[in-house]
């Protein structure tokens, strides 16, 4: 039962917790040895082998408690970042019902969709977790960013402006915002 699982999770998060400790380690040691061909590869193999666990045991945790939401975004997540885009796109429809993970899974709806180039399903996500986001967090810069992204990839330079200068007025060191309203400015100028 709920014992169990606890258990469980704290083995996981063990097992993850030491391997995130050891990837750092050698990411530290990759630094100092950026030539180093035999670090680098450990590293990635490592990468690797952390991804599959954790795919593994999302599977594992779905399979069999398939109303835990947090555990589809978790592992909608791992499929986005494999490219499998529709079995994510599965999982994020259904963990948005959960409250505590809807944000994000409304921005990896609208991630997926942008990937596949399904650019105005993208949008129509991306709108309603703006309008949930009351407040400007790193979290909602985010949505907006990516909603800018899916205007710009439709071609609709003035409506990817628009988005990019409300995170621009909040922050204007927020990734290479202000280079893209540079852009903008430019271009018009030029016309």
């Amino acid at each position: 039962g709920k014992a169990d699982t606890t258990l469980e999770k704290m083995e996981n998060d063990f097992i993850v917790a030491s391997m995130d400790a050891k990837i750092q380690e050698l990411t530290n040691k990759l630094g100092e040895n950026p030539n180093d061909a035999s670090i680098a590869a450990e590293l990635e193999e490592l990468k690797k082998k952390e991804h599959s666990y954790k795919l593994e045991n999302a599977r594992d945790m779905v399979e069999r408690y398939p109303n835990d939401f947090n555990y589809r975004y978790i592992y909608g997540q791992l499929l986005f970042e494999d490219g499998k885009l529709d079995d994510a796109i599965m999982q994020f429809q259904l963990s948005q019902r959960n409250p505590k993970v809807r944000s994000q899974s409304l921005l990896g709806l609208g991630r997926a969709f942008i990937l596949g180039k399904k650019y105005d399903l993208a949008v129509d996500q991306l709108e309603i977790a703006k309008k949930e986001a009351k407040v400007m967090t790193d979290a909602k810069k985010e949505i907006i960013y990516e909603l800018a992204t899916a205007y710009e990839k439709m071609g609709e330079a003035e409506k990817a402006f628009n988005e990019f200068k409300e995170i621009y007025s909040a922050d204007i060191s927020y990734k290479d915002v202000s280079k893209k309203i540079n852009d903008y400015y430019e271009s018009r100028r030029k016309q």
